[in-house]
């Protein structure tokens, strides 16, 4: 018998009922399927979906949208976008061109090879703070209160070292960003 998309979907929907963590669900879903079971992306991916609160297994229809729009024109266009301003924003070129972030971002980074260097913002970025954070998050069921008292111990366990190395990484990024005098992006 074949599987379905759906049927991995209600799987992976039963394993997070359950409470099992992204690793555990994907752990029993290779260790029964093997190579045929869904890709750990798709497991997490599904997992942040139902946190969100979806309980549909199937694709969401998206009528009235061409099936891509990550064409040359576009393509073309979004170039000639960031030729004319290299400080254009995804927004910008999201209202100019009628295209949705998703696919700016894969005209950008899978056809122009463009990537964001710095950001306009003034305000002191959290990027180094989160990624980590966010797996220590992942697959765990919190009510207001004790998602709060688990943020404040992650942070609480860091030493030292881990927010120096982190402000050493943004302190690369800034340097960065004035090498290029301000340039948004780079190639």
């Amino acid at each position: 018998m074949e599987l379905t998309r759906e049927n991995f979907r209600a799987m992976i929907y039963y394993d997070f009922q359950c409470g099992l963590s992204r690793q555990e669900c994907i752990d029993q879903l290779t260790s029964t399927f093997g190579d045929k079971a869904p890709s750990f992306a798709t497991v997490k991916r599904w997992y942040n979906k139902f946190n969100r609160g979806r309980r549909s297994l199937t694709d969401e229809s998206h009528e009235g949208r061409s099936k891509s729009v990550v064409v040359s024109e576009n393509i073309d266009a979004v170039q000639k976008l960031i030729m004319q301003d290299r400080h254009v924003t995804y927004c910008e070129i999201e209202t100019t061109l009628g295209i949705s972030s998703t696919n700016i971002y894969k005209i950008l980074h899978d056809h122009l090879a463009v990537k964001k260097v710095c950001s306009r913002s003034h305000i002191i970025p959290d990027f180094f703070l989160f990624p980590r954070l966010k797996v220590w998050l992942g697959g765990q069921k919190f009510s207001s209160n004790e998602v709060i008292a688990s943020v404040d111990a992650y942070f609480a366990k860091q030493d030292a070292q881990y927010y120096l190395n982190r402000l050493k990484g943004w302190e690369h990024r800034w340097k960065k960003c004035i090498d290029l005098k301000g340039d948004y992006v780079e190639k």
